[in-house]
């Protein structure tokens, strides 16, 4: 249950306790009974003045999009709009066409993306891994998993190399969130699905977004040693041995995974 959700005494035509688990109920009154004094409140908007993307996002947040503001943001004709035609362009905001300016802006270009699910991620990193090298003229390289079968696995099915080869196809999720070709460029952007330094002065925890600097790659070898990444807004620290500040050795790591569900 949601702590801070009202307890059932407070909320008005809902009979006491009615559908409420009684420790969940207890613990709301230990939350509105004592730490919590009010509700304020804020009705003044300071992180957006711009008053029409107001409504628009006010409409999406009750679900009730009006039809003039659908049309402003996918660039229709809106009838009796009289907005010069620079206004009404600048609400054109959902991009209907791959070949779009703005998609060529920096901020769009190194922007994380946004997915419903983890299932379009895996193929979005590597389309977009592609799309760097080929802005950049930057050679694209593959780090391949090193897999190897437990007793078990052998034993349930054939973990032959053609087999290894199809594991390297599966998505990351199925594999102990490990990629099983994992795209490498100079320059590209990356970001930390898990913590690597929890140190105060560090905090590389998961979601740290920072840029491959370079790497320690045996020449035909499946994958580096390690990878060096040059982190975001790290400038107050720098490891021995490292050209600059803010740069941290991403090491292979190794975890179990199942073939069956």
């Amino acid at each position: 249950g949601y702590l801070a959700d009202i307890p059932a005494r407070l909320k008005e035509h809902t009979p006491a306790l009615q559908n409420t688990d009684v420790l969940i109920n207890y613990g709301r009154e230990l939350f509105w009974s004592g730490p919590v004094q009010g509700v304020v409140e804020l009705t003044e908007r300071e992180r957006c003045k711009d008053e029409w993307w107001n409504e628009v996002v006010d409409e999406l947040r009750r679900g009730q999009l009006s039809e003039s503001n659908w049309q402003y943001l996918h660039g229709m004709p809106v009838e009796g709009c009289t907005l010069s035609v620079e206004e009404k362009e600048s609400r054109k905001r959902v991009i209907t066409d791959p070949n779009d300016e703005r998609l060529q802006l920096d901020r769009f270009r190194e922007a994380p993306v946004i997915v419903s699910n983890n299932d379009a991620r895996y193929q979005i990193n590597k389309g977009r891994a592609r799309s760097h090298c080929h802005a950049n003229k930057m050679p694209l390289y593959w780090s391949a998993a090193i897999d190897t079968a437990s007793a078990a696995a052998l034993q349930a099915e054939n973990c032959d190399k053609e087999a290894k080869v199809r594991w390297l196809q599966y998505h990351d999720r199925d594999t102990g969130d490990l990629c099983g070709m994992l795209p490498l460029s100079i320059g590209m952007r990356v970001a930390l699905t898990d913590h690597i330094d929890r140190s105060p002065e560090k905090l590389l925890l998961r979601g740290r977004t920072g840029t491959v600097h370079s790497w320690i790659w045996d020449e035909h070898a499946q994958q580096p040693k390690v990878v060096y990444v040059k982190f975001d807004n790290s400038d107050n620290w720098a490891l021995d041995g490292t050209p600059a500040p803010g740069i941290y050795p991403v090491y292979p790591v190794k975890r179990e995974w199942y073939l069956d569900a």
